[in-house]
């Protein structure tokens, strides 16, 4: 096995992700700008690290376009997100490929966070319209409005385990 991972990060938790994968995998990690500079004839191992953004995959489109030259590599998709792992997570993974897409990777849902410091204006505006609309919907008390009130890291390394499970068994 001859992996790489590629990865879109914008607050951090990816690239977390990414490092944590290629320190274990013992193989390059490299961010998503970079992804015109590798010979990817090189490597057998696809691993592509993303996040969402209202409820879709970062950089799907190029990964789109990667995958019918990307016939004989394996291809492993982690996506992160501030939400804990479920099947809300893996539902809307699951919208944002095509059955076809689908039977060309292994795809994984890491639990990242939030990072209000790290977000754009635009990105903290849009959080803003939603912890309004979620205090109206939940009120105040809810967990839910609480939880996104403020930054928060659910980031962790034995979340990768499975991957590099998955990695170790293609």
């Amino acid at each position: 096995m001859t992996p790489i991972i590629l990865y879109h990060s914008r607050t951090g938790f990816t690239q977390q992700y990414a490092t944590w994968l290629s320190e274990d995998l013992r193989c390059p990690a490299l961010p998503y700008r970079e992804r015109g500079s590798i010979d990817w004839s090189k490597y057998d191992t696809v691993l592509f690290g993303s996040w969402f953004h209202a409820g879709s995959v970062m950089g799907k489109k190029w990964l789109k376009q990667q995958l019918p030259q990307w016939k004989e590599k394996r291809i492993i998709l982690f996506v992160t997100g501030a939400a804990p792992t479920g099947e809300a997570q893996a539902a809307a993974m699951e919208q944002n490929f095509s059955p076809q897409e689908w039977a060309q990777l292994h795809a994984f849902y890491l639990p990242g966070g939030l990072r209000y410091e790290r977000m754009g204006t635009v990105d903290r505006a849009m959080m803003a319209v939603y912890r309004k609309m979620l205090r109206v919907k939940e009120g105040r008390d809810s967990v839910a409005y609480q939880t996104i009130c403020h930054s928060f890291d659910m980031a962790d390394r034995a979340a990768i385990q499975p991957i590099v499970d998955c990695c170790q068994a293609l």
